[in-house]
């Protein structure tokens, strides 16, 4: 389990803790049915309720035993809601990181940003070794992200996560500049 921190900055963007303004964006985003369409979640979870119920669990789960390791992504010119990221424990030592950025912010490299800046964060300040990225058959703009990032793809797995067999990319610390 990890905890997750207040924030995490980078040149451009602040991936920070949910706090209630973000609500709005946030339902505005899950329920778009293009921007969530590569996305693991349930149906259930993309209309108005679903959303409104997984941001407040995001929200309530921060100080507990077993927190939910999902962020903001703010530009901080702007100070506008970019989107989402997150990590997922896996096996020991192992870590899944997610980012999704909203349709108004397609094309600005803040996938990008997100992704090295969560890669770096989980070599430099936890026990991570080995980091995955789990992506859709033709999912482009998700694939372009990782391989960018470093990551490598070991080929089409199962995840109970998905309905169908999804690309694992995947990037080990030894392999890091």
């Amino acid at each position: 389990m990890y905890s997750v921190p207040e924030t995490i900055e980078t040149e451009r963007l602040l991936l920070r803790r949910f706090k209630p303004p973000d609500l709005i964006p946030f339902i505005r985003f899950m329920t778009n049915k293009s921007a969530t369409r590569f996305l693991a979640f349930p149906d259930e979870t993309k209309t108005r309720e679903g959303a409104r119920q997984l941001f407040e669990d995001t929200v309530q789960s921060y100080d507990t035993e077993e927190p939910f390791f999902a962020l903001a992504v703010e530009e901080k010119a702007s100070q506008n809601f970019a989107g989402c990221c997150g990590v997922n424990p896996l096996e020991e030592n192992t870590a899944e990181i997610f980012y999704a950025v909203i349709p108004e912010r397609w094309g600005r490299g803040i996938a990008t940003e997100t992704a090295e800046e969560l890669t770096r964060y989980l070599f430099e300040k936890t026990d991570t070794k080995t980091i995955k990225a789990f992506i859709v058959p033709g999912h482009e703009p998700s694939r372009r992200v990782a391989e960018k990032v470093g990551f490598q793809n070991t080929g089409l797995v199962e995840n109970p996560n998905f309905q169908q067999k999804v690309h694992e990319y995947v990037l080990r610390q030894d392999f890091v500049n």
